[in-house]
């Protein structure tokens, strides 16, 4: 038996299309995403799937640099504060990043775990 992690997440449709572009290459969450091998993005909107992405290398951040946080997160820093209030207007005071590497499917991911 083999286990596979895969996350699902809601997303804006707007960012969605920036992680299909390539243009957004890291995911910004406030819980941990390690561990997992993929994630998979429905819409905020409706619920529609908006793709699947294997992902790689993990860590967390503290909120004492915002602006590299926002380049990461590759949106506008107005969208990211809407997302993540600073600590002192009661938002989180640490970030969890993961790079999405590129899309799969749940066969790729099977496929690679053998």
């Amino acid at each position: 038996m083999q286990r596979t992690t895969i996350l699902t997440a809601k997303m804006r449709d707007e960012f969605a299309r920036l992680v299909h572009d390539g243009k957004k290459r890291y995911e910004v969450r406030t819980e941990p995403l390690d561990g997992a091998q993929a994630i998979r993005y429905v819409s905020a909107l409706d619920g529609r799937e908006l793709g699947m992405y294997r992902i790689g290398k993990a860590f967390r951040r503290n909120r004492d640099d915002d602006d590299a946080l926002i380049s990461l997160a590759a949106i506008s820093p107005d969208d990211f504060h809407a997302l993540f209030p600073r600590p002192e207007e009661g938002g989180p005071s640490v970030l969890w990043i993961a790079e999405i590497l590129g899309p799969t499917t749940i066969e790729q991911l099977m496929e690679d775990e053998r």
